[in-house]
């Protein structure tokens, strides 16, 4: 089994533990964003806030350096295919209703809120354990002091919710994973993909870790990395960042929809859009065209076949390495990339030099895909490409 994770550094500060728990939950953004909320709070102040970012086009620094370079580790194994996976009626999660499994899938629990600060380092901890046990924290409540409620050898999810209950968490219980969350964001509990991704993506799994903190696209790129396969959202989405998450032997689905619930992203709020070579998350306002050529119609036999060719492509890349980011690149910046691993020249208009590309992995899909995929990340219908037999180039493909 392949175990993949991408473990922010020790992030948590030091809690005074005699501090009374938190009756209100608050929000951290990004200072240097303006953040909207993806649906009202359903309990006015007393919600962590369900947020996304605006889109970042147009700008050079896209992210402020709040954050360590993240550290990845690709321990050993294998990722399994199961080809009866997801085939049945959906439950709350999306998962199907055979996939809901006794309460022994889990191992017995024994943890001590004690002998942590936070509630993040108590979902860690629980996660880096073993034993099969998933568990994803809601993005927010890292930092919360960890109760100091102690378990042993106790049904996973009746001693987790020991634990965390002190802390005003709630806990859903799912086929590969409990989820913690606080009261008044049960609509999480609805964030479901499996209808919508292509029936190839229901058969893979693996074991996946990323930590609080951790932005969308590199979680993605991970997670396309460890499966095999693509999967990719565009910048309102991939721009969240993930809450603390551990998954055992998890379908690629139920992955995608832990890592949705765990950044607070809300049904409604995105569109899966899936083929056999990709998963694409974009944002409900995302109204960009599948197909962003912009001189189609005109192509030369020689320009067809050129962007029908199938490549493995990472961005970044050194020397056929993925390189993890803690901030997107702009456009101007991976221009050799693409080039080198396109095998032909690659141009931008100069109006998009700036413009931002998150870190992504694609893989086993024609140029033209790649190229669609790239181009609709950002969230407006205004850009595209040409291509002929001699290169690629971006494009404005209409008037301002």
């Amino acid at each position: 089994m392949k175990i993949s994770t991408l473990l922010g550094k020790n992030r948590y500060k030091k809690q005074d533990k005699s501090a009374s728990f938190p009756r209100k939950w608050e929000s951290r953004t990004r200072q240097e964003h303006v953040v909207t909320p993806l649906v009202p709070r359903v309990r006015g102040d007393d919600g962590l806030g369900l947020w996304t970012s605006h889109f970042r086009c147009i700008r050079s620094a896209v992210h402020a350096p709040w954050i360590a370079l993240l550290v990845l580790g690709l321990l050993g194994g294998c990722v399994t295919t199961d080809t009866n996976s997801g085939t049945s009626s959906s439950d709350s999660r999306g998962e199907g209703a055979s996939l809901r499994p006794a309460e022994n899938r889990y191992p017995k629990l024994t943890a001590d809120g004690a002998a942590y600060n936070t509630l993040g380092q108590l979902v860690r901890g629980i996660g880096e354990s073993g034993g099969g046990g998933g568990i994803v924290l809601v993005a927010g409540l890292e930092e919360w002091p960890a109760p100091p409620v102690k378990v042993t050898r106790a049904v996973y999810a009746t001693g987790l919710k020991k634990l965390v209950a002190p802390a005003n968490c709630l806990v859903d219980s799912g086929a590969f994973y409990q989820f913690v969350y606080p009261p008044g964001y049960e609509a999480l509990l609805d964030v479901s993909v499996w209808e919508e991704v292509h029936p190839r993506f229901q058969g893979l799994k693996a074991t996946f870790a990323v930590g609080a903190g951790t932005d969308m696209y590199n979680a993605l790129a991970l997670l396309s990395e460890t499966l095999g396969v693509t999967v990719i959202a565009d910048n309102a989405i991939a721009d969240v960042w993930c809450g603390e998450l551990f998954l055992y032997d998890a379908p690629a689905p139920t992955i995608v929809e832990a890592l949705l619930q765990s950044a607070r992203v809300v049904p409604g709020a995105f569109v899966v859009e899936s083929t056999e070579h990709y998963i694409f998350l974009r944002s409900a306002a995302n109204m960009t065209k599948s197909d962003t050529c912009v001189n189609r119609a005109g192509l030369s036999p020689d320009a067809r076949a050129l962007l029908e060719k199938t490549v493995d492509l990472r961005l970044p890349t050194r020397d056929g390495t993925l390189v993890f980011q803690y901030e997107a690149m702009p456009l101007q910046a991976v221009l050799d990339d693409l080039a080198e691993q396109m095998g032909v020249a690659v141009t931008a208009d100069a109006v998009l030099a700036d413009f931002p590309v998150n870190q992504a992995v694609y893989l086993g899909l024609p140029i033209s895909d790649v190229l669609d995929l790239i181009i609709r990340q950002w969230p407006v219908a205004r850009f595209g490409y040409r291509a002929d037999a001699d290169g690629i180039h971006f494009c404005v493909n209409s008037p301002e």
